[in-house]
């Protein structure tokens, strides 16, 4: 009960000071103020708010946002004073936002373990901009994705129910090391392999929980199937055969997407799946065999063979009647 009436003596006085000033500056009666002036008062109203965070109790960790947010601007205002580089400024800008993020995460794990995210992400970004002039151009661009994507593979470790960390995780991690091999990769390849790694963390949700996670096998399916489509691209033939074939495998691999689903029928609700695996394994079938000036009644052929055998299937039961 003392420590609640001295917290909010406290807060009651220093946001009333805090509220006077503003007031007194916003009519004037204050005249305009130099930006060592204003790195100073911003550094008092940082102690402030850290005053009032150990006043409320440590768990209150929120009030050590506006508490790191005078802070950062106290010292980019006298870096920028002082002429300090771009980066230098930018960086212990980052770190120092990351602060309250981290105390939140240490003070409680279990509760807090989204911290770690905005935490880990903005203080090693922070890191990166500091070395930025060190670095190549594409190790900056890597570390920043390595940056936001390690803290939400840490989540999947430590609480595996939140399978879905892995796929923000896993996608920025394996573009950063796409961005690394870049430079070694021909053009052409390098879309299929970016396609190819965006579409592992979805196989690897469905791999953590088959049982839940059967709908990571789409995804993962239309992406490797674009990848691989993407080969044709390559092929040293007509643009005709390209387009059909480029066409016709990508049909292919969605077709096989969901005939997987529909092999795994009695693991998963997936018995549905047959309709577009047949639907698209036909469509794809026709792109192949069909040459010009054919192409274009692949569709059209593939609805009116469907309509025609659900006509049948409806028809059926009349039939024996």
């Amino acid at each position: 009960m003392m420590k609640e009436k001295r917290s909010s003596l406290f807060w009651g006085l220093f946001l009333l000071i805090l509220g006077g000033f503003f007031l007194a500056f916003n009519m004037e009666v204050i005249p305009e103020l130099s930006l060592n002036v204003w790195a100073i008062l911003l550094s008092i109203m940082a102690l402030g708010f850290l005053t009032g965070y150990l006043v409320s109790g440590v768990h209150n960790w929120g009030i050590l946002f506006p508490a790191a947010g005078c802070g950062a601007g106290a010292m980019a205002i006298w870096l920028s004073e002082a002429h300090a580089a771009g980066e230098l400024i930018g960086g212990l800008l980052m770190l120092i936002v990351s602060f309250p993020f981290w105390v939140g995460f240490l003070l409680n794990r279990r509760e807090n373990w989204w911290a770690l995210i905005p935490g880990w992400a903005t203080a090693a970004t922070g890191v990166v901009v500091l070395l930025s002039n060190r670095l190549a151009g594409e190790w900056v661009g890597a570390l920043v994705l390595f940056a936001v994507g390690l803290p939400f593979l840490v989540v999947f470790a430590i609480r595996r129910e939140h399978w879905w960390a892995l796929i923000p995780g896993g996608i920025t991690t394996a573009v950063g090391l796409i961005v690394l091999v870049s430079a070694a990769v021909q053009d052409e390849l390098l879309a299929s392999l970016i396609l190819v790694v965006i579409g592992l963390p979805f196989l690897v949700v469905y791999l953590a929980n088959r049982t839940q996670n059967w709908w990571g096998l789409i995804p993962a399916g239309v992406l490797f199937s674009i990848a691989i489509a993407l080969f044709w691209a390559n092929v040293d033939v007509t643009e005709e055969v390209r387009g059909r074939y480029l066409a016709g495998t990508l049909l292919a691999g969605i077709a096989a997407t969901f005939g997987v689903l529909w092999l795994l029928r009695h693991h998963h609700p997936t018995e549905w799946a047959k309709y577009p695996a047949a639907i698209v394994g036909l469509v794809a079938a026709l792109t192949f065999v069909l040459v010009e000036p054919f192409t274009n009644l692949a569709g059209p052929i593939v609805l009116i063979i469907m309509g025609l055998w659900l006509l049948l299937r409806a028809l059926r039961p009349k039939l024996k009647g």
